[in-house]
């Protein structure tokens, strides 16, 4: 092509082909980039779901409890605020106190508990606990927790031996055929797959389903 040979109107329509053509490529890149991370993300299991979920709800706690807001003003003295957590691992809940950094006064609380049928993890009861205490929306994906579906060193468990006695474990390390417990013993993991329950997963070590 020899643009300088062109006349006005057959360089304007070169122009016009390549900017139309050009738009094509970006939008086919964008169409291609968006499938692909859409893939990505649904072919995900749910422990690496839940893995990047826990990381976001600890990001949620940091970036809401960095805001030097005022809490209350008006007829009330404005405080600069700070949160403080209460875990209750076995009654599986976490309460959130905004407290004034001078006064120490409590401005704020809420409250999140775990349903029976969920795991327990304290950085999720931090968030949503921390949202109602500043009664700002609590993202959905924190109320509806996706489940771990696999076991994973750090984790409890609830177990039911031969004769229905039920006991509690913690993970120590997970094998192609056992699972160890802290303070000794273990478990077959088909045992554990079938008959075993997570019942907390705060310190959970997902970091080799997500890598």
């Amino acid at each position: 092509m020899n643009v300088g040979k062109m006349s006005n109107r057959e360089l304007l329509q070169a122009i016009k082909s390549a900017t139309i053509e050009l738009e094509n490529r970006a939008y086919t890149k964008v169409l291609k980039d968006g499938l692909d991370a859409f893939i990505r993300e649904v072919t995900k299991s749910p422990n690496q779901q839940r893995a990047e979920l826990i990381q976001r709800a600890r990001e949620f706690v940091e970036r809401q409890s960095a805001s030097e807001r005022h809490l209350f003003s008006g007829e009330r003295n404005t405080s600069f605020w700070g949160a403080e957590f209460v875990v209750n691992a076995d009654k599986r809940t976490v309460v959130c106190l905004l407290k004034g950094r001078q006064t120490k006064h409590v401005y704020g609380k809420g409250i999140a508990k775990c349903m029976p049928d969920e795991v327990f993890n304290v950085d999720i009861g931090k968030a949503i606990a921390l949202a109602r205490a500043l009664e700002i929306k609590i993202p959905q994906e924190f109320l509806q927790a996706v489940q771990p579906t696999e076991v994973f060193v750090g984790m409890k468990i609830g177990m039911i031996d031969s004769v229905g006695i039920h006991y509690a474990r913690e993970i120590k390390n997970v094998g192609d055929e056992t699972v160890g417990y802290t303070g000794g013993g273990f478990d077959y993991i088909d045992i554990v797959r079938n008959k075993g329950k997570v019942t907390d997963d705060t310190n959970a070590q997902y970091e080799e389903e997500t890598n």
